[in-house]
């Protein structure tokens, strides 16, 4: 499986799924933030002429599932002009798809949804509005991005880890096998075999052992600082590190700084 198919797979798993889609009941989806006053006539009429000629929603909402009301079990995300139109003309269910989201995923989703489908019922947003809009979509791929890094970290940690061990058990059947058969063949030299098996082990560790000692050789002598120290020492030995930069990339810095002074 290559890299790019094995990311897609990883942000499809954190990506936000719906919980279900179907008909749910208006008088449990609570809408926030929004009264009749605020859709416009226009606005109004359509959705009403809509909504009575098909019976319900074209557009299903999206809503999500919250215990900070009494009465309702829902929370509207985006398509909250159609419940408050739907409620007006005593439709009791439209279709929905129900999401679990935090707030700073709602706040997206209502945005992207509003991008892609509009919603006039809703005045042009603050430039305050857009700028928290902008904060929430940022942090959400900063910790879209900081969940993408732990999963392939840790896929490649356990890819290791079981490559190793298989490895090593293959060796030790190998070994096995080839002492047994060792053992039938040439009985009489037994003493003479098990020394040869047991140099020849000897040697498979000590050539694990300095593999192993190559590889934690070459992890960087940084690797054990925190964010904070890296930084610190960063700025100390005048690299203006930019304050987005991971661990890993202060990292890298300071050791390009050290490659530079030795070279």
């Amino acid at each position: 499986m290559d890299f790019t198919r094995r990311q897609q797979q990883i942000i499809d798993r954190l990506r936000p799924k719906p919980v279900h889609h179907g008909q749910l009941e208006t008088i449990l989806i609570a809408v926030p933030n929004l009264s009749p006053e605020d859709i416009s006539p226009e606005r109004w009429q359509v959705l009403k002429d809509s909504l009575v000629q098909e019976g319900s929603n074209l557009i299903p909402l999206v809503v999500r599932r919250t215990e900070a009301y009494a009465d309702e079990d829902y929370e509207v995300i985006y398509g909250a002009d159609w419940c408050l139109v739907a409620r007006e003309l005593d439709i009791a269910r439209l279709w929905v798809w129900v999401f679990d989201l935090d707030d700073e995923q709602a706040a997206v989703t209502r945005l992207e949804m509003e991008l892609l489908l509009g919603n006039s019922a809703i005045s042009t947003s603050s430039p305050d509005e857009i700028q928290q809009l902008s904060t929430l979509i940022q942090r959400s791929e900063q910790s879209l991005d900081r969940k993408i890094r732990q999963q392939f970290n840790s896929l490649l940690q356990h890819l290791e880890q079981s490559f190793e061990e298989r490895i090593t058990q293959q060796i030790d059947v190998l070994f096995e096998r080839l002492e047994q058969s060792l053992e039938q063949k040439i009985s009489h030299h037994s003493e003479t075999v098990n020394s040869a098996i047991a140099e020849l082990k000897q040697t498979f560790t000590e050539q694990s052992s300095s593999r192993r000692k190559v590889a934690t050789s070459s992890e960087s002598r940084y690797s054990k600082m925190k964010v904070a120290e890296l930084r610190q020492l960063a700025k100390e030995r005048q690299l203006n590190p930019p304050s987005r930069l991971l661990k890993q990339e202060l990292i890298d810095l300071l050791d390009n700084a050290d490659q530079s002074l030795v070279s």
